[in-house]
């Protein structure tokens, strides 16, 4: 069974190796820290971890915007991933609902997440939590 907390300062280690996991690169660390340090102290920032016998073994990460086309606030899924041996868990569907809580609490009208194409499995996921596709999402490299 997992507990769940907001992540800490001194979870960046195991959140970047993660997030590496998650994204299939290894990032640079530096840079990542950087940024954590910064979205930690963000109280648009909801980083929340699951932690089984005293191990973070899954995190999900969604940023508050306000925009105008909702007339109001919005929480998006930037990141979530769980330690493949623990998928199948619910562990995943504890993060998104409770994260979903705290950005209900906070006053968000919406909860949303982009998904890549070809995570078609992650596809059904989502929809498994109660969120419904409606969205394309289009991207363009900077640099």
């Amino acid at each position: 069974m997992a507990d769940y907390r907001l992540a800490e300062k001194m979870d960046c280690k195991v959140i970047y190796e993660l997030i590496c996991s998650l994204e299939e690169e290894i990032l640079n660390f530096e840079d990542f820290c950087s940024c954590y340090e910064i979205n930690i102290k963000n109280d648009r920032i909801i980083y929340l971890v699951a932690v089984v016998n005293g191990v973070i073994e899954g995190f999900i990460s969604v940023h508050i915007n306000l925009l105008l086309h909702h007339a109001g606030m919005i929480a998006e899924i930037q990141e979530l991933i769980v330690k493949s041996e623990y998928r199948g868990q619910k562990i995943g569907k504890e993060l998104v609902k409770r994260a979903g809580e705290i950005a209900a609490k906070k006053g968000c009208k919406q909860l949303e997440v982009c998904c890549n194409q070809r995570r078609e499995r992650t596809h059904r996921f989502y929809e498994d939590c109660g969120m419904k596709n409606s969205h394309y999402k289009f991207c363009m490299h900077l640099n």
